[in-house]
């Protein structure tokens, strides 16, 4: 019973350490974060996008197939945003008002958003074109 004492002594002296002034177990808690958030993108996304395909190919026009693939790779980096929210919390970093953690994670989500727009606008292009030429 000592010996498990000890450990657990020498367990939460190790996790109270800092580096750079924050504590190992928040270092420790971001790595893990960020190792299940790219785990479980492609995952995530996989299902999500199977889920949106079965349900577009029950339409007619091929416009929100291409939809559905377009938003595939900004929708995995969304993940990595959301994620690094999260290690920034962890760590203590603040991430909110004019901050400097805050414009790094608000840049990269708009970044994303306009990414998602980007690579859709082509394709809505696409579709407005031909409603025109139906109007000529």
């Amino acid at each position: 019973m000592e010996d498990l004492k000890m450990m657990w002594e020498r367990f939460i002296d190790v996790f109270s350490h800092t580096f750079l002034e924050i504590e190992v177990w928040r270092i420790i808690a971001a790595g893990v974060i960020l190792i299940f958030a790219l785990a479980i993108r492609k995952v995530f996304l996989n299902i999500l996008l199977s889920f949106l395909k079965k349900l577009t190919s029950k339409t007619k026009t091929e416009v929100d197939d291409k939809l559905v693939e377009a938003i595939d790779p900004p929708g995995k980096l969304l993940i990595v945003v959301i994620a690094l929210y999260f290690v920034l919390k962890v760590l203590l970093i603040d991430v909110s008002g004019d901050s400097f953690g805050g414009h790094i994670v608000r840049t990269l989500f708009i970044f994303t958003i306009f990414w998602m727009i980007y690579r859709a606008a082509g394709i809505i292009a696409h579709l407005f074109e031909g409603l025109a030429k139906k109007t000529e």
